[in-house]
């Protein structure tokens, strides 16, 4: 299935992050740049919501773009990250690179099969 990635500001601070089947490297360092486009607008404090129910494994490839963006977005002081996935091998997949030695803080990430319960929980991590 052909890759596809959306990013968008929820209200409440929460920069939702959609990616759906199989990004080329291409695509992903596309989906890097939107979204340091949109961190470079965030309000304070700010979350993440990462939704990749519609997404396949990624390349190894893939994985090292989307982990350099990792670095960036808790550089960029996100307060909180949920990741939304309902597929068992994305999600073990999106554990593994967001949690990885060096990349983020594992106590302020989350992870989630509904999207709704995902933002709320972000929401109220920033209302905190």
């Amino acid at each position: 299935m052909t890759g596809s990635f959306s990013v968008e500001w929820l209200p409440g601070g929460v920069l939702l992050q959609t990616r759906t089947g199989s990004l080329t490297v291409q695509q992903a360092e596309q989906y890097v740049a939107a979204v340091k486009n949109e961190v470079s607008k965030a309000p304070s404090p700010w979350g993440a919501v990462v939704d990749t129910r519609g997404a396949a494994a990624q390349s190894e490839e893939v994985q090292e773009v989307i982990q350099r963006l990792i670095k960036f977005v808790v550089a960029a002081k996100v307060a909180r990250i949920a990741m939304v996935s309902t597929s068992a091998i994305t999600a073990m997949q999106q554990r593994r690179v967001t949690t990885a030695p060096g990349m983020h803080d594992p106590s302020t990430v989350s992870f989630h099969q509904d999207l709704d319960e995902a933002v709320a929980e972000v929401r109220n991590t920033l209302t905190s």
